[in-house]
């Protein structure tokens, strides 16, 4: 159990770190924080929801922000674009 706070209190960190010394990802931290709350307020449904949100770390990761997040839902749009 001591191992896994130890990674959560580093991983904590260098969200931290990258926050203050990176600019392309301040950009994504604000895109996100607009762009979360419009997908919510723009539709009802979860897919269309992940799809709005999706196209903001998409176009971030073209620009070659690469992160944890845009990583996770990248692979999650990828997982819809298949089915759909």
């Amino acid at each position: 159990m001591e191992r896994i706070w130890r990674a959560t209190i580093n991983s904590w960190n260098g969200l931290v770190a990258v926050t203050r010394s990176e600019a392309a990802f301040r950009q994504e931290l604000g895109l996100l924080a607009i762009g979360i709350p419009l997908a919510f307020f723009l539709t009802s449904d979860i897919t269309k929801r992940f799809a709005l949100i999706g196209v903001i770390v998409r176009k971030g990761s073209e620009a070659g922000v690469h992160t944890p997040a845009s990583a996770a839902l990248y692979a999650l749009m990828k997982a819809i674009d298949t089915r759909g």
